[in-house]
């Protein structure tokens, strides 16, 4: 009997896995995703600074209002970008192995880190913007501290001993600057693969760290 309603749990579970979200949140993702797209082809145009959230709408078809229940500003939308970063980081650091040394880890989050945002929706356009707008930079920074957090416990729960635990700080921003290296000159090298781009990278940066 037992063994029956656990089958029959798991079934249930798979169903609800498989079911595609509502209507209603479907609607809100095109509309976010809409309001994203004309955003990031205003900054591309006009500069992050100069573009307003009126002309963003009107890009977009949608009211002022509505840019409001998704962002609370265009700085906002710049950011929110990092959320998912930070949940791509977060799904790759736990799915490290427990007894990586921190050299190890770095290298492999690192590198996996860029694989998946380069592979993201426009990932490119973001970098070149970020490049180019100071503002768009701040914007993102806002919320990195997050993405730090998540880095600097996956190092501190794989280290052995005290004095490697004050490490962790360090290799956690360590490893968001190698992304950040990593994607931008994957930005600059238009048609080089990420793989490559992040090899060159890493490789820089372990021969400072060794020398």
């Amino acid at each position: 009997m037992t063994a029956r309603k656990t089958s029959t749990s798991g079934r249930k579970a798979a169903v609800r896995a498989s079911t595609p979200p509502p209507l209603r949140e479907r609607k809100q993702e095109l509309v976010r995703a809409a309001l994203r797209d004309a955003a990031l082809d205003l900054f591309l145009e006009n500069g992050f600074e100069a573009v307003r959230v009126e002309e963003i709408t009107d890009r977009a078809g949608v009211s002022r209002r509505t840019f409001f229940r998704y962002f609370a500003s265009k700085d906002d939308l710049m950011a929110q970008g990092v959320d998912e970063f930070r949940e791509v980081v977060r799904r790759v650091a736990e799915g490290s192995p427990r007894n990586a040394r921190p050299l190890v880890l770095f290298r492999k989050i690192a590198a996996e880190v860029a694989r998946i945002s380069a592979a993201a929706p426009r990932s490119r356009d973001v970098v070149r913007i970020m490049l180019a707008s100071p503002g768009a930079r701040t914007a993102q920074m806002t919320r990195v501290a997050a993405v730090e957090d998540v880095l600097e416990e996956a190092f501190r729960s794989r280290c052995r001993g005290r004095e490697e635990r004050k490490t962790a700080g360090i290799f956690a921003a360590m490893t968001l600057a190698a992304v950040g290296a990593i994607m931008r000159e994957w930005c600059l090298a238009d048609g080089a693969p990420v793989e490559r781009i992040t090899e060159q990278v890493l490789r820089v940066l372990e021969r400072s760290l060794l020398a």
